[in-house]
């Protein structure tokens, strides 16, 4: 039975434990064609107005200025309006799990200056807007060149998985890998190689990968689609950028560059460890769920019990590492300090779509902050910013909400499996699709 004797701290990690327990056993029964896939729940950014086309702008900024290997960082921007000196604007950067003097949250702030300054001309028209935008383009990509590196190793490596089934593939598959081969050559310039990467996007070569990932079992051709579609992400931003800059010529007339003054280094407690699956699910659920293995299996299908085990075993095995995420922190900052965003638009820029905890901690706050683009996956290594929910009745109350809304999801979707999330790529999002168009108003 559910273990209402818990902390809340400790009850919010046994409900992130399960979703992330269920996300994955969902991919497993989807991949066995046990399930349907039902509703796609992620979210993109679409162009419909000048709101839209502001959080694009933000998040667009925010990719351009995140340098470091894949997964290593992740970094947040959002705009505040300081009425008191002369209305001018301050675009506050903060790099996930880096001090604020830091030698990559100076590069990263450094950066966003100079997109800022060519942003700003753009804007006034004082030099060519094409000239302006492949400046920033190329000076982005070649500060993330081990980025850009990791990401062609990886899509290399899942070429390779492919071709090692060549026996199952068919004449246009091989096609396929041909072409993705020689988009990833060794020889290609980090910069020609994520300008190739998003013209590949406009291809009908594109369309057949995407057709092919949603068909894949194995989640190969996923992946495939994942590490084009980041490669593509670095031109695909600075074109919005520059396409949409004199839209906002008055902010960008009047600005200037912050890091987040603040480091998040309040130390918590590590979470009651629980990775037996059976005990997790009986102390977490109430009492009239049934939560055997012939359940579970009934609703994911022979083996799913084994795969939720075995990925316990695999969280065991590495600890608990909690860490704040960069979107969380900057609107943990907006929030406490009480910051008047730019129109009074309360959105917070990333570089990646968000996890599932940051979606929820942005709605528990009463900030009412502006909707982002979300992958849903549940990170168990996620961590509140701020003040431990041991030493803060505010922080133990939003934990509770959490908590609560993350139970909510698990027994809706214990009664029927379709209902829930598969753990997925953040480019689901459309923040780095492997597909699109040439005019970035309509991605």
């Amino acid at each position: 039975m559910a273990d209402h004797g818990a902390s809340v701290y400790d009850h919010f990690y046994r409900c992130l434990t399960v979703q992330h327990v269920l996300q994955h056993i969902r991919r497993y029964a989807l991949s066995n064609a046990y399930i349907s896939r039902g509703e796609k729940k992620t979210r993109g950014p679409h162009f419909k107005k000048e709101e839209d086309c502001w959080h694009i702008f933000l998040d667009s900024l925010s990719i351009l200025c995140d340098h470091k290997t894949g997964g290593q960082t992740v970094t947040s921007i959002a705009a505040e309006l300081d009425h008191g000196n002369n209305g001018k604007r301050t675009f506050w950067i903060l790099v996930n799990r880096q001090h604020p003097e830091s030698e990559t949250a100076l590069r990263a702030s450094d950066h966003l200056n100079g997109l800022m300054e060519r942003l700003h001309q753009s804007a006034r028209g004082v030099q060519a807007n094409e000239q302006l935008m492949f400046e920033s383009f190329y000076d982005s990509v070649s500060k993330a060149r081990n980025r850009v590196n990791n990401y062609r190793k990886k899509l290399q490596g899942r070429i390779a998985a492919l071709k090692d089934r060549a026996t199952g593939l068919s004449p246009e598959e091989i096609l396929l890998i041909e072409k993705i081969d020689t988009l990833v050559d060794e020889n290609k310039t980090v910069c020609t190689l994520c300008k190739k990467a998003y013209e590949f996007r406009s291809t009908g070569h594109a369309r057949k990968l995407a057709e092919r990932a949603r068909k894949d079992p194995t989640d190969e051709w996923k992946h495939v689609c994942h590490f084009i579609g980041r490669l593509g992400a670095w031109l695909k931003a600075s074109l919005f950028l520059f396409e949409n800059a004199s839209c906002f010529a008055d902010i960008l007339s009047n600005y200037e560059v912050k890091i987040v003054p603040i480091g998040d280094y309040t130390r918590f407690s590590t979470p009651q460890p629980m990775w037996d699956l059976q005990r997790l699910l009986l102390h977490t659920l109430p009492t009239h769920f049934d939560v055997s293995k012939a359940r579970l299996e009934h609703l994911f299908g022979q083996g799913a019990w084994n795969v939720a085990n075995s990925l316990l075993e695999e969280c065991e095995a590495t600890g608990w590492r909690l860490k704040t995420h960069a979107e969380a922190s900057m609107a943990h900052f907006f929030f406490v300090e009480d910051r008047h965003f730019v129109n009074e638009d309360r959105y917070i820029g990333c570089s990646k779509p968000s996890c599932m905890c940051c979606e929820l901690y942005l709605e528990a706050l009463s900030g009412k902050f502006a909707q982002r683009p979300r992958s849903g996956n549940a990170w168990i290594q996620w961590r509140l910013p701020g003040p431990s929910p041991s030493t803060s009745a505010s922080a133990n109350a939003i934990m509770q909400r959490m908590a609560d809304r993350l139970q909510r999801d698990i027994e809706i979707e214990l009664i029927s499996a379709s209902k829930g999330h598969v753990f997925t790529h953040d480019s689901s999002t459309n923040m780095s699709s492997v597909l699109g168009r040439s005019s970035m108003h309509h991605q």
